[in-house]
């Protein structure tokens, strides 16, 4: 690790321990809005992480459903509507239930419009990313899109190409879970704000997957500021984050 890297309390994986997964020349990202937002705030996002600058090119994605108010006042004052939400039952606590649209929506872009190496997704939309990876490994596991994948959508999608690693800003997750369910595998950063009101939440997320690591962003509530701009030590991370994956 860089010296600022290997001393900071802020990151907290083991990026080293990440194996290389292969990306392609020009990796190509899939980034997922939030609850009742929009594409604009997504790029927004992505040009203050710089993720173009890591050689990423940019897809975007809203959720399936319309809603006319955005979950931010702010951006309702600054970006004309409508927003977009990944379940028909917004106003309700996330289930796999009633997610499952979401996620089907994801699977069906990936199919139509991939392949792609990697997911980004905020806040909701990092659930969805979470979920979409779970539904893609479990399909894998059985087979791909075969009869038997406990995910039907694959069958009939044609098994899209798997991707290689999410990076989740300021996840939430599902609360009520029941059982105990198997560790993702797929390599993922979990971007995460030290005065975020849901940061349990993200945290709670990161644990779905084995291979997790963490940068809490000590300036950063639920959002990707501007600030995000100035933090060496995040494009520190970032940049190891993708040149471990690159091999």
């Amino acid at each position: 690790l860089a010296p600022a890297l290997a001393s900071s309390p802020l990151l907290m994986g083991k990026l080293m321990s990440l194996e290389a997964v292969g990306l392609s020349a020009q990796p190509r990202l899939l980034c997922l809005s939030g609850h009742a937002s929009k594409r604009d705030v997504t790029e927004c996002q992505a040009m203050v992480l710089e993720l173009e600058r890591h050689g990423m090119e940019l897809d975007y994605l809203d959720g399936p459903f319309e809603t006319p108010t955005a979950l931010d006042p702010t951006i309702q004052d600054q970006i004309p509507g409508p927003f977009y939400v990944w379940s028909d039952a917004p106003r309700g606590r996330p289930s796999r239930e009633t997610l499952r649209a979401g996620v089907e929506h994801v699977l069906r872009y990936v199919a139509s419009h991939g392949p792609f190496d990697g997911i980004y997704g905020f806040s909701n939309g990092g659930l969805i990313a979470a979920l979409a990876t779970e539904a893609m490994e479990q399909a894998l596991a059985a087979g791909g899109g075969s009869a038997a994948s406990p995910v039907p959508v694959f069958q009939e999608l044609g098994a899209p190409a798997p991707w290689r690693f999410v990076i989740l800003a300021c996840g939430s997750c599902i609360l009520e879970e029941e059982g105990e369910r198997q560790k993702l595998r797929t390599p993922s950063l979990h971007l995460v704000g030290a005065k975020d009101q849901i940061l349990a939440r993200s945290l709670r997320l990161r644990e779905m997957f084995e291979i997790s690591d963490l940068y809490e962003m000590p300036y950063a509530g639920h959002c990707v500021p501007i600030a995000c701009i100035e933090d060496l030590e995040l494009k520190a991370a970032l940049k190891l984050f993708f040149g471990t994956l690159r091999g």
